[in-house]
């Protein structure tokens, strides 16, 4: 019996085809399958005698270490940072910096390559208001959690080496991390495996004691401020006079709009509610129509302070996160405190439209008042625990509370004024106290004349004189004008005009403020 088969045929079929296809392998697969056969990458010859073998120890942390005399300024660990963390174009985790100095006839030109320096007590996470920064108990590697952050920026502020970027794409702030996952693997950091001589390495370092060094290198502040970890080879031989070649350079800082616009209609309106709370212990204005109105306006600059502050965050539906860095971090003590005011205000102001018992209405007004003042003594600290001599406390503090009490004053008088209310007392009060907060402004520029050397005083004097000079004259010549008016402070008309001079003065003061501090 003879059995049929198919006939031979040369030709091949689609699912021939198809069949042939799946028993090969894509150019990913291929490339997985010849490195799954190994224990280390590739180029791990060439790269492995920069990096630990080990994880650090108990009391050890990672850190980088950088050969001044080799490194040339190619960019090659700026570009190799950039491609492998897949950063936006213009986003930028490492930089590198210029140091000049010597004699004419010996001058030096260093070029500085850095990152973040993993500090032993990094202020960027003591500063964060949602404790998005976080120090790994092993590695000693400070990371940023991108899901946690909320684009206040305020990490920026805290941090001495100018480390945080913030990406206004993504509306948070990012940082270098190391590149942690790549060395749990066994493979080196981008900047350390692109660095074509060998100039960053990471070693591990004792963290108990912490290392102690003045500076890292010329220009850079003060290690005392966050333990940095980084190690410069070199840098003791530098010359005695070198510094960042950008040192001179009058490029004024981010103004941030927002944080100008909260701060000074925030401590308008505490200034109004203190103003409200003495009137309305005075026999003489106790009965006066314009306290109503005193506190429903000091409501309402208020409220609106508290909007624009919102406007700063990069992430401002995750703003309810603030509360959880209240143990260390002065911003949320700052946002906590307002939160605390602003209910008070509102029931403060209500009191003066319902008629409510006047004991009832006084520890109101008190509670309003020492909360404001506490708020106020909040948004100082946010500034002055940062590493900026222009920002320190006692400077901070008489701007800030001088603001309160001046644009309080001509609050006062304005409304006081409206309904048929004078007082020479108050104008002359608002004089002295608008020439004091002048003067005291002014005084800046001092450094212009007396010093002869640089330093972060005369540099935040040359960014107001010469770059925002117009600024700076706005911010003068307005208390001027409003200077000029409180002579006619019994027409309510005037007295409006002086109230805005003053609080625009005040705003253009407050823009100073971010403008020209000085970061070096």
């Amino acid at each position: 019996m003879t059995s049929i088969e198919p006939p031979v045929t040369s030709e091949t079929t689609l699912i021939d085809q198809l069949l042939s296809e799946q028993q090969s392998l894509t150019a990913v697969a291929t490339f997985s399958q010849q490195h799954s056969t190994t224990d280390q990458p590739a180029q791990a010859r060439y790269y492995q005698k920069l990096i630990p073998l080990a994880q650090p120890q108990k009391g050890e942390q990672y850190s980088f270490q950088v050969d001044l005399a080799a490194c040339t300024g190619c960019k090659a660990c700026v570009t190799a940072c950039n491609s492998l963390n897949g950063l936006d174009p213009a986003e930028t985790w490492r930089d590198t910096h210029l140091l000049v100095g010597g004699s004419d006839e010996q001058s030096l030109r260093q070029v500085i390559t850095s990152a973040c320096h993993h500090c032993e007590q990094p202020t960027c996470a003591s500063g964060c208001p949602v404790l998005a920064y976080q120090k790994d108990p092993i590695t000693g590697i400070v990371r940023h959690l991108d899901d946690q952050c909320i684009g206040c920026q305020y990490c920026i502020l805290t941090c001495a080496y100018d480390v945080p970027k913030y990406n206004a794409r993504l509306g948070i702030v990012r940082k270098c991390d190391m590149c942690q996952s790549r060395l749990a693997e066994g493979e080196a950091p981008a900047c350390v495996q692109a660095c074509p001589n060998e100039a960053i390495q990471i070693k591990i370092i004792t963290r108990t004691p912490p290392p102690l060094q003045d500076k890292m290198l010329p220009g850079m502040a003060a290690s005392s401020h966050s333990l940095p970890t980084t190690t410069y080879l070199g840098s003791e031989q530098l010359p005695a006079d070198t510094h960042p070649a950008e040192q001179y350079q009058l490029t004024p800082e981010h103004g941030h709009s927002p944080l100008a616009w909260m701060l000074t209609l925030t401590q308008t309106s505490v200034g109004l509610f203190f103003g409200l709370f003495l009137f309305s212990q005075s026999s003489f204005f106790s009965n006066s129509h314009a306290l109503p109105w005193m506190a429903l306006a000091g409501l309402i600059i208020g409220l609106i302070g508290i909007a624009a502050s919102v406007a700063h965050l990069g992430q401002p539906t995750k703003a309810w996160r603030c509360f959880l860095g209240l143990r260390h971090s002065w911003l949320s003590r700052e946002i906590i405190a307002f939160g605390i005011w602003m209910p008070l205000a509102f029931f403060y102001t209500a009191s003066f439209w319902l008629n409510l018992l006047t004991p009832v209405a006084t520890v109101l007004g008190a509670a309003t008042v020492l909360t404001g003042l506490l708020s106020i003594f909040c948004s100082v600290m946010v500034y002055a625990v940062t590493p900026r001599p222009f920002w320190s406390f006692p400077r901070t503090a008489l701007r800030f509370f001088g603001t309160t009490l001046v644009t309080g004053l001509a609050g006062s008088l304005a409304l006081l004024s409206w309904s048929g209310h004078s007082s020479t007392a108050l104008s002359i009060t608002l004089a002295i106290a608008l020439i004091a907060k002048v003067t005291f402004d002014f005084s800046a520029l001092l450094p212009l004349h007396t010093s002869t050397t640089w330093s972060p005083a005369k540099h935040t004097a040359m960014l107001q004189w010469h770059p925002l000079r117009s600024l700076l004259i706005t911010r003068l010549s307005l208390p001027i004008i409003a200077l000029l008016l409180l002579p006619l402070s019994e027409a309510p008309i005037a007295t409006i005009l002086i109230f805005i001079t003053i609080f625009a003065a005040e705003l253009a003061a407050r823009s100073l403020f971010f403008r020209s501090v000085s970061t070096q």
